[in-house]
């Protein structure tokens, strides 16, 4: 960044065009965002995410809304500077803000691709955030992560539970609803802990799919804060068959597929739909065509299916998404 982002910040601030200073707070933003992402989501020893996405444009995509003019008729960059109550004295106060910024930019975004690619993370996403809103509770953004907690807290001081600890949190912790949920865990972590009363979002959400997926809650799995709805096999099944319908009604009627390649496509999108229930999906289109087509060459994939199971999986995609709004 030529080690000068207060004196860019302070440039851009009085010339949003001005082209330096807007291109060096843009490469300086990118190289914060890609070490973030590498470090905590894509790292050799501990990859938290099994995508295949290039981390330069997961990394792009978080910063861009900072460089784009917004609601307030201003680059989102220069709203995040009117609203730091910090202060922005030197050098080092200036990386440090640009850096919080990116973080809370970087999780946003990765939050949005999960949501995307796993929608039963983004029923329970979106329900835990209507808890939140319908009760004292409130979300607060600390080192790049969203927590949960008790309203009027105005930071977040002292030890942070680690992800792996709040992983060995006790089931029954979990066996509650709503309010109960977020209160307990807080209560929790309060007394019976050394850790800041606060509860990571991210964690929690991936903890009551995990426990709901594992049946760790066999009595009553609707326990989980009716995250993950009972319903939601039905949800992935109405999809399937609607993809089912579409191949034999359509391609196979038309002669653009044979028999068999249609019991093959079904099978790879029941694999498909297995893998979005449980995480997301993880695989390029033609390694999941390849479990159940062994001999498929990727030219021949590329020739002959890679548009129809694209389009096919936008459709279960979508169909999915709009049975779970639905509820």
């Amino acid at each position: 960044m030529g080690n000068q982002p207060k004196q860019y910040l302070e440039i851009l601030a009085g010339n949003p065009h001005e082209r330096t200073a807007l291109n060096q707070l843009i490469n300086t933003s990118f190289s914060i965002a890609k070490t973030y992402l590498r470090v905590k989501y894509f790292s050799a020893a501990d990859p938290k995410l099994g995508w295949s996405d290039n981390i330069d444009d997961i990394a792009m995509d978080a910063i861009v809304p900072l460089f784009v003019v917004n609601g307030s008729n201003k680059l989102g960059i220069l709203t995040a500077l009117e609203n730091w109550k910090s202060g922005i004295k030197d050098d080092s106060d200036a990386l440090f803000f640009l850096t919080r910024v990116i973080w809370k930019r970087v999780e946003q975004t990765v939050v949005k691709l999960i949501k995307t690619r796993d929608p039963i993370f983004g029923k329970i996403h979106k329900n835990l955030s209507t808890c939140i809103s319908n009760n004292p509770f409130q979300k607060i953004n600390y080192l790049g992560k969203t927590f949960i907690v008790r309203e009027g807290v105005k930071e977040i001081t002292g030890l942070i539970i680690p992800e792996k600890e709040f992983e060995k949190l006790p089931t029954y912790l979990f066996e509650k609803k709503q309010h109960k949920l977020c209160n307990g865990l807080l209560d929790y972590l309060e007394k019976e802990t050394q850790y800041f009363p606060a509860i990571p979002m991210n964690e929690l959400v991936k903890k009551i799919k995990t426990l709901y997926f594992a049946s760790k809650i066999p009595e009553n799995p609707d326990a989980a804060i009716d995250a993950v709805p009972a319903y939601i096999d039905d949800i992935f099944q109405i999809s399937i068959n609607k993809i089912k319908d579409k191949l034999y009604n359509h391609y196979l009627k038309k002669g653009k597929l044979t028999e068999d390649e249609c019991d093959t496509i079904l099978k790879t999108f029941y694999t498909i739909s297995q893998e979005m229930k449980n995480g997301g999906l993880n695989h390029s289109l033609y390694e999941y065509l390849l479990l159940h087509k062994p001999a498929l060459t990727k030219n021949d994939f590329y020739d002959n299916y890679h548009g129809i199971l694209n389009y096919l999986l936008g459709e279960l995609k979508k169909n999915i998404y709009l049975l779970i709004n639905e509820q």
